[in-house]
């Protein structure tokens, strides 16, 4: 029986600048950097 379980979930795996959201001409916003996060769950 498998009581463990892994995951990781990552973001913007490659750090890469990109413009996420613009509002107007000179209203642009950035993407997030690279992010993780990694879970481990044991069930009994």
């Amino acid at each position: 029986m498998n009581d463990w379980m892994a995951e990781l979930h990552v973001n913007n795996v490659a750090d890469k600048d990109y413009v996420a959201s613009c509002f107007a001409t000179h209203s642009c916003y950035l993407g997030l950097s690279r992010s993780a996060r990694a879970t481990l769950k044991y069930n009994w």
